[in-house]
């Protein structure tokens, strides 16, 4: 009995660790062939408008992909969170070895090293 109930603890895990993947996954993958319905800062700007009582907002937007919006407009919009990302594949690895070689730098002066 403690065998069978083990196996099924075992199978639910794998199936809701599975489930919790493609619920993450999925999405993410149709976003290469589909806009997306919302963002962030969409959500943000209706949450405000609807704190403002403003009941009738509405989000004026046209999604264009990235070859259709000027090269400075798009470098711009990224560069706050990294400012080579149209010019790597996802992982600025000279970037990354910079950063490492840097704190490794500060953490031999015993200085505090943010992350």
């Amino acid at each position: 009995m403690k065998k069978n109930w083990r196996g099924r603890l075992v199978r639910w895990t794998l199936i809701g660790l599975a489930a919790a993947f493609l619920a993450t996954a999925l999405p993410v993958v149709a976003m290469r062939w589909m806009d997306p319905w919302y963002s962030a800062f969409m959500l943000d700007a209706a949450l405000d408008a609807s704190r403002a009582g403003k009941a009738n907002y509405h989000t004026d937007y046209r999604w264009k992909d990235l070859e259709q919006i000027s090269p400075h407009a798009a470098v711009a919009v990224i560069a706050a969170e990294d400012q080579f990302f149209p010019f790597h594949t996802g992982f600025d690895f000279k970037s990354i070895r910079e950063a490492v070689r840097h704190n490794e730098a500060q953490a031999n002066k015993r200085r505090f090293v943010p992350g």
